[in-house]
């Protein structure tokens, strides 16, 4: 593991020394550009890096501007959280950079609707619990339906300051409008009541009919808890983007955010603005991933990038190429009947090249989906200068997952050429590295399995 961070850390470095730090700065803004009572900014590392250099937690300021310092390139993934707004983490590569400015416009997180508030069973889970219950769920206050149509929980205190969460009513730990103050715990924010009268209890109180104070419309036939779509990045340099959109793509599970050209995402057409929720919603699509992949073709041709940036979109290519090729094998396993929704997959040869020509094999961003090197290899069809750049993977990059996925693929294809795995250069090299572990107890047991 130490010569692994050596490694990823002489890489990124070779361009950066001189650079003193990088400063990443913007706003946190509810979708309409409102600023929120309280986001946080958490940054953490992606990859093998020194801890100690990870900037730690921010909290905005009153009109959403934030401000980070790194002070080491690597990867890193920076969580934007704000109340009663969805939660979205945000890949970036750390390099050579002075500076990048961002805006994050989150999407507001919805409440129920209170279609099934009339069951007490599904009452029951929807709790509040706080500094008055030491913050155990299980015996937090159960809401009640009222009369006209809303919710309400007493909690009985006598403390100054009341500080409660609510489950049940959103995703995760949620707060009510209306309240006092909001701070954070842990990883999700708590609301604060002064309470300054006499009584000796206070009541919560949910109406699913009142807008709460950021809202906004989903499209038709869409459920927000179900949307993936968390946030819109607006970047003043539209360049950076490229410091973040290739890592997003190489192994996009979900659309978490989408990139966007204006200043608000309300002035965004309409069309357009539905289009990136239903994108998000329907990312698995396969004529949706074909789309992606055909536009980081288009971005390639743009003058200008850095080269780590377009490293990182060479390596973004493979990883979509990747769920294409997962996309058509889903369908034709699990639904015959849509065989026809699956593609025909053809590679660039020529950015396959440039990959061996240019992207150095150590490069971390592989790390961001381990399964790419196979496809790089495979769609390949293990040409000489393939094989040779995956052996270079193989000894010096540093993710392990890599080196495991490619090293049993490539024992799996060349175990009939030798009469014992010790023979084998890969065998050496992985027991070299990481001495006589799992990994080369998994080769052994896949030489054998060839073999027979």
């Amino acid at each position: 593991m130490k010569r692994s961070l050596l490694l990823l850390i002489t890489l990124l470095s070779c361009a950066y020394a001189g650079i003193a730090q990088t400063v990443v700065s913007g706003s946190v803004l509810s979708i309409t550009g409102t600023p929120l009572p309280i986001a946080t900014v958490d940054i953490s590392s992606s990859g093998p890096t020194d801890i100690f250099s990870v900037p730690g937690k921010q909290f905005t300021e009153a009109d959403g501007q934030f401000r980070i310092i790194f002070s080491e390139p690597g990867l890193y993934d920076i969580t934007v959280r704000g109340v009663f707004h969805k939660t979205v983490i945000i890949p970036i590569m750390i390099y050579d950079q002075d500076q990048i400015s961002i805006t994050i416009q989150l999407v507001p997180s919805s409440y129920k609707n209170g279609h099934y508030f009339d069951e007490e069973p599904y009452l029951n889970w929807i709790r509040a619990y706080g500094n008055f219950n030491t913050y155990d769920f299980f015996s937090g206050e159960i809401f009640r339906k009222n009369s006209d149509g809303s919710i309400s929980a007493f909690i009985k205190t006598d403390l100054d300051t009341i500080r409660y969460q609510v489950r049940g009513l959103s995703n995760g730990a949620s707060v009510l409008p209306g309240a006092d103050d909001y701070a954070v715990r842990n990883r999700s924010f708590e609301a604060l009541l002064y309470n300054t009268g006499e009584a000796d209890s206070v009541e919560l109180r949910f109406h699913p009919d009142e807008k709460p104070p950021y809202f906004f419309e989903l499209p038709d036939g869409l459920s927000s808890r179900r949307l993936p779509l968390s946030a819109f990045l607006y970047f003043p340099r539209p360049s950076d983007k490229y410091w973040v959109q290739p890592l997003e793509q190489i192994n996009s599970t979900f659309l978490r955010f989408r990139t966007i050209s204006n200043t608000k995402v309300s002035d965004l057409p309409d069309d357009i603005f539905k289009k990136s929720f239903f994108d998000s919603y329907d990312w698995f699509s396969t004529s949706l991933m074909s789309e992606y992949r055909d536009s980081v073709i288009q971005d390639l041709r743009l003058e200008n990038l850095h080269p780590q940036q377009r490293s990182a979109m060479l390596i973004s290519y493979v990883g979509l190429t990747d769920q294409l090729l997962d996309r058509n094998r889903y369908l034709s396993r699990f639904s015959q009947e849509r065989e026809t929704d699956s593609v025909s997959i053809e590679v660039s040869e020529a950015i396959f090249d440039e990959i061996i020509d240019s992207v150095d094999p150590r490069n971390p961003v592989w790390a961001l989906n381990s399964d790419a090197p196979l496809t790089f290899l495979e769609q390949s069809d293990y040409s000489p200068r393939a094989v040779h750049y995956a052996e270079q993977m193989i000894r010096f990059h540093p993710d392990d997952m890599v080196v495991r996925n490619l090293v049993l693929k490539l024992i799996e294809r060349r175990a009939g050429q030798y009469r014992n795995i010790r023979e084998m250069p890969y065998y050496s090299w992985i027991v070299e590295r990481y001495g006589e572990n799992n990994l080369a107890r998994r080769a052994i047991r896949t030489f054998h399995q060839v073999s027979k």
